[in-house]
């Protein structure tokens, strides 16, 4: 469970405050990813089960587990880490403490609200755990077949594609806000969960994990791409050709008539008076028959 800032309180002095300076009066929410995944979580579970959240950080979490508490879930964990926002930020720092802590705990399934459904610390708390990862997944079922028990997932890919994966268990996955509809808390529960989350809520340290079956590198970022230029036109002479590619264009048939459309182009986009804008607008409207009859108005 993560937590994110309140939308009143997203501005450029209250993160340069809370990354910066450590402290901040700004109010924190639970993030709308981890709110999915708690929703997938509860969903997949049987009556014996027992569905645990976990944040990572500092007392702003709270927040998120709180969210957890008055959505039914009576097992709140934080593994506190008070170390810098910018050390906080490297998701290897994350996925070795979360990572450490499973390794001492009994799981089946973890499941990562992540706000890119494809994120590197789902992936790297994986590769320390030795786990599988399925990502972006929107919707399944726990089936057990030759006594071993594994999950049947659906996922999303990019442009709508969608795959069907059976996973063994134990396994991780990541969800995202979106393809869920989480239920309704009342402002009353939240309140009391609140009130009852100080007595609740277990605090154990960070710890990082030795256990490296994925190592993050480095992050690069986009290659740029060179600009694609116009051609020039394949009938002008050599000079033309040579003098559109050297000043972009200019020089020949091909420029004038280029010229010409750009001219024809700025000449439709004019800046009248709001009075005189109105009258044509509502002129081009007539004509488009896309106003309705009036009685002269």
């Amino acid at each position: 469970m993560d937590t994110t800032l309140a939308t009143q309180d997203v501005s450029v002095e209250n993160i340069r405050r809370v990354y910066f300076e450590q402290h901040s009066d700004a109010g924190y929410v639970a993030e709308a990813d981890s709110i999915a995944a708690l929703h997938f979580a509860l969903s997949i579970c049987g009556k014996g089960d027992t569905v645990t959240a976990v944040s990572f950080g500092g007392l702003d979490k709270n927040t998120a587990l709180e969210y957890a508490l008055a959505y039914g879930v009576t097992s709140l964990i934080r593994i506190e880490d008070n170390r810098s926002p910018e050390t906080l930020a490297d998701p290897t720092v994350k996925a070795r403490s979360l990572a450490a802590w499973l390794e001492n705990e009994s799981f089946d399934i973890v499941i990562c609200g992540n706000p890119s459904g494809t994120g590197v610390t789902p992936a790297l708390m994986a590769g320390y755990l030795g786990i599988p990862c399925v990502s972006r997944v929107y919707a399944g079922e726990r089936r057990s077949r030759r006594n071993r028990e594994h999950l049947e997932l659906q996922q999303r890919l990019e442009r709508g594609w969608r795959q069907h994966v059976s996973v063994h268990l134990p396994a991780l996955m990541t969800v995202q806000a979106g393809f869920f509809s989480p239920m309704y808390i009342s402002v009353k529960r939240r309140q009391e969960a609140e009130k009852q989350s100080e007595t609740i809520i277990q605090v154990v340290p960070s710890v990082e994990s030795g256990n490296e079956k994925a190592v993050l590198n480095a992050v690069d970022p986009p290659k740029p791409r060179a600009k694609r230029k116009a051609m020039p036109d394949a009938n002008q002479n050599a000079a033309n050709r040579l003098q559109s590619l050297m000043g972009g264009g200019g020089g020949g048939s091909g420029s004038r008539a280029g010229q010409a459309k750009k001219k024809d182009e700025e000449e439709k986009v004019r800046e009248l008076a709001p009075e005189k804008a109105a009258e044509e607008i509502v002129e081009f409207l007539k004509k488009k028959e896309l106003l309705p009859e009036s009685s002269g108005k």
